[in-house]
């Protein structure tokens, strides 16, 4: 098995804004979630609330070239829970 390669460092972020329809308001929102794997790479995913809108923040940032094969199973574990998180749903309900 050989390490994994990337051609740069990366560093995300994105925002997404969900207005809450008329006569609607947020009965669940996804607690915010972080995680890190040393310094190779970091995650975090933030939820925010008013009466008009929901803003998701997404930010991911990759500090390395390579991911050695001693990382691998730290690196898939951490990855599995990203996913988790980016499969979390706001719930809304009617008023």
């Amino acid at each position: 098995t050989a390490a994994s390669y990337y051609d740069h460092k990366e560093k995300q972020k994105e925002v997404v804004v969900l207005a809450i329809p008329k006569g609607y308001k947020v009965k669940y929102l996804p607690k915010a979630a972080k995680g890190s794997l040393g310094d190779l790479w970091n995650y975090s995913v933030s939820y925010k609330a008013d009466k008009k809108s929901i803003t998701l923040t997404k930010e991911y940032e990759r500090n390395t070239l390579a991911i050695g094969t001693d990382k691998f199973a730290d690196n898939n574990k951490m990855a599995d829970e990203l996913k988790k998180v980016y499969k979390e749903s706001v719930v809304l309900t009617t008023n």
